[in-house]
């Protein structure tokens, strides 16, 4: 049960009359990417992709039906985290549209896209001014120290003798 668990939730329904979707891209050019786009879709009608930079411009890939209900497109885009919405136009001229998908979520590699993880040396910290052995040698220092000061208060709050006067020494 939990193996089918995770395979329903690998898959990116593209929601509609639409079945699975998923992209894939090279880097083409400075600035651009191959890419190639992929969706079931009903056999028999004709498929669109529109790619759509949000607040810029929208572009239409034509899909091609590669085997029975799955279509396939590719085109040159800006190398960005696009939006893809997949559109099935039918015979009797029915248009149906699928959810939005950006194409991180449709499974295109992360730094093909530019989003690069941070790198965990980027960050390291500077070397300490003191290295380990000359700081064991400090903490020991530190420490004979620390048991001087001791043994002086030890000495100085002990017992005193006793003062003998001539007289007493006499007796």
């Amino acid at each position: 049960m939990p193996v089918l668990l995770a395979i329903l939730l690998a898959l990116v329904p593209a929601g509609g009359v639409f079945g699975e979707a998923s992209a894939s891209a090279t880097v083409h050019a400075e600035g651009q990417i191959s890419l190639n786009l992929i969706v079931e879709a009903p056999t028999g009608a004709v498929v669109v992709a529109h790619v759509i930079d949000p607040g810029d411009d929208q572009m239409t890939v034509s899909m091609g039906e590669q085997s029975s209900g799955v279509f396939t497109g590719v085109a040159v885009v800006e190398n960005a985290n696009l939006v893809v919405v997949f559109e099935a136009l039918a015979p009797n001229g029915i248009s149906r549209l699928s959810d939005p998908s950006t194409l991180l979520q449709l499974g295109v590699d992360p730094a093909v896209l530019g989003y690069v993880e941070v790198d965990p040396t980027a960050d390291e910290p500077e070397p300490p001014l003191v290295s380990a052995a000359d700081e064991r040698l400090l903490w020991g220092a530190g420490g004979a120290a620390a048991a001087a000061l001791a043994l002086l208060a030890f000495w100085a709050a002990g017992p005193k003798p006793k003062r003998t006067d001539a007289a007493d020494e006499e007796e």
